[in-house]
């Protein structure tokens, strides 16, 4: 069963991007996390901020369906590498964390797309899907 880390990005990443935080920032060279962003919405800004902060990540890629939003996101936070959909960026890019910033109805197919593309960790904006029937395996693990 895939379990989705559904908390505020600010609490996820430095338990999960660099444990422990201070022997990897005093490091010569700091290792990348490489993330992706699927969803270039409103909310989508907030978590590119939150990244862009962070030193030991860059943002690898961003997806959306909707091309104008896409191109306005990408440029706005200076992201190259753009795709029209979930597949193309998980095919492109190898990352070590995907966010999924869309609505929640595809939410939980696009957990299982990117854990089935082998990505670790997969943060979902609240909720993970309109109920726990349409989660499916992307339920929360108790």
């Amino acid at each position: 069963m895939l379990s989705l880390i559904g908390v505020d990005l600010f609490l996820l990443c430095p338990s999960v991007l660099a444990s422990p935080c201070a022997p990897l920032r005093e490091e010569k060279s700091v290792k990348k996390y490489r993330v992706g962003i699927i969803g270039c919405g409103g909310r989508a800004g907030g978590h590119a901020d939150a990244f862009r902060h962070m030193e030991e990540v860059e943002i690898a890629g961003a997806a959306d369906l909707q091309p104008e939003r896409l191109q306005k996101f990408c440029d706005r936070w200076e992201i190259e590498n753009r795709y029209q959909t979930s597949t193309q960026l998980l095919e492109a890019q190898k990352l070590d964390l995907v966010t999924l910033v869309t609505l929640p109805g595809p939410r939980p197919q696009l957990a299982e797309e990117c854990a089935a593309a082998g990505v670790p960790v997969i943060n979902a904006e609240k909720v993970v899907a309109f109920d726990m029937a349409a989660a499916g395996p992307a339920r929360c693990s108790p």
